[in-house]
């Protein structure tokens, strides 16, 4: 295959999405597929929902660091609310490492406005077409960017070394970066793959493949992590503005209108609950690893290299919070009606003598 580079970009754009009606909706105008592993073994990775690709434009022209590239762009709905927009931009047959560089920095330092642009206009007329069929909303301001470099066969010399292309870093690099990168370094057979943040290096020459929709994979999933994380800090910071703005007014502890409230925020904080439980738990299964495999160990690497498993904490954690904010609430809850009963029972008893006085007269 040519030598290419596949930039990326994820968008969250619902809660959830139907993939089968998209599909039947696209059968006659242009070809379609679901995510199948070429070459992983069934039972290696397990996709309960696979998501859906098509094909955008295959004779794009892309302007990059100087120079008009052509490019193929390409676009994959998640069942859980991600939209990915590839941009498979083809190499010079003639590219060197120095041209090779200046791709990587332009790109690696998000100096390409045009590029943005193409994006932005892929996805807004995506969302035109299909947003009938997109579940809740999604939030614009998260956008997960990725970058593949994509080699056929790369020489073997410390001159053509692919760090430097990977992290986008000229200079000479230090050893603590070198040995950071080359942790998440893998081989098999001719193909050679080191994962980084925000790019990977594949050398394959049969294309990157599965690898790529490995990494695509795993940053859709920390995209809408990501998401549900920061859902979770809005929502308990404005419960502590409820909370905080009720303890401002104690008194109110025997009006019906403070018991009214409590039991507002109570249905949301379960509202939440139960759907963040829900999204975060179709998120984390939607593709599992089975066995020790080749690729599976790609997967579980670019897990650990995003830190999805910290943000999985984190929303847990977050997650707790609320639960033990339900837990007082619901005490404060309870409290308040038994003071309520009490309070009617004394009033009850009241009125009784009053009426026994008054009969006895």
């Amino acid at each position: 295959m040519p030598d290419e580079i596949w930039v990326y970009r994820l968008y969250d754009v619902a809660q959830e999405i139907d993939l089968d009606a998209i599909e039947h909706r696209l059968q006659d105008e242009r070809p379609t597929a679901r995510l199948k592993l070429s070459k992983v073994r069934p039972k290696a990775l397990e996709i309960k929902n696979p998501p859906l690709s098509f094909m955008i434009d295959s004779e794009a022209r892309v302007p990059l660091a100087g120079t008009m590239c052509s490019a193929e762009i390409g676009a994959r709905f998640y069942d859980f609310g991600v939209l990915s927009i590839v941009m498979r931009i083809r190499l010079p047959e003639t590219i060197d490492w120095t041209l090779m560089m200046r791709y990587a920095e332009t790109l690696l330092a998000e100096e390409t406005p045009e590029i943005d642009q193409r994006f932005q206009a892929y996805r807004d007329d995506i969302l035109r077409r299909f947003g009938e069929h997109l579940t809740g909303e999604g939030y614009r301001n998260y956008v997960e960017d990725f970058i593949i470099f994509a080699v056929g066969d790369w020489p073997e010399d410390d001159e053509w070394s692919p760090l430097p292309i990977l992290l986008g870093e000229k200079g000479p690099l230090s050893e603590a970066l070198i040995e950071d990168a080359l942790r998440y370094r893998f081989s098999y057979d001719a193909d050679d793959v080191i994962i980084a943040w925000d790019s990977a290096w594949v050398e394959d020459p049969e294309g990157p493949g599965d690898v790529a929709d490995l990494l695509e994979f795993a940053k859709a999933q920390l995209l809408e992590l990501r998401y549900y994380d920061d859902l979770l800090d809005r929502e308990l910071s404005a419960l502590y503005d409820v909370l905080s703005a009720d303890g401002t007014e104690r008194a109110e502890w025997l009006r019906f209108g403070r018991l009214q409230k409590t039991r507002a925020v109570m249905r949301r904080i379960m509202e939440l609950i139960v759907e963040i439980t829900e999204f975060t738990g179709r998120i984390e299964n939607a593709l599992k690893v089975t066995q020790d495999f080749y690729y599976a160990r790609i997967y579980t690497a670019a897990v650990e290299r995003f830190r999805m498993r910290e943000w999985s904490e984190s929303i847990r954690e977050k997650m707790a919070v609320l639960e033990r904010h339900y837990e007082l609430l619901a005490d404060e809850s309870i409290s308040a009606r038994f003071i309520w009963i009490d309070t009617l029972i004394l009033l009850l008893i009241f009125f009784e003598i009053i009426i026994g006085l008054l009969t006895l007269r």
